[in-house]
């Protein structure tokens, strides 16, 4: 995770052994230093087929992120 002032970004791969998807959204619930959620880093892909890997870069523009949890992500179609 790179966070500035201003921005969070999370970086990774995700491999989809399921059927075609398309217009998906990866959420990453984020957090300040005092442990409360300050919003979700986002990542979208239009379309991401059985099998495939999807290098994703989630992203929160809010101020004082301290962490993200990634095991706690999920994905929504669109």
């Amino acid at each position: 995770m790179e966070v500035d002032q201003y921005t969070a970004v999370i970086t990774g791969t995700l491999t989809h052994n399921g059927s075609t998807k398309k217009n998906l959204r990866l959420s990453i619930p984020c957090f300040d230093k005092k442990g409360n959620r300050v919003g979700d880093a986002i990542a979208t892909i239009d379309e991401l087929e059985k099998g495939k890997k999807w290098k994703f870069r989630a992203v929160l523009n809010e101020e004082n992120v301290a962490a993200c949890k990634i095991k706690d992500a999920y994905i929504t179609v669109e």
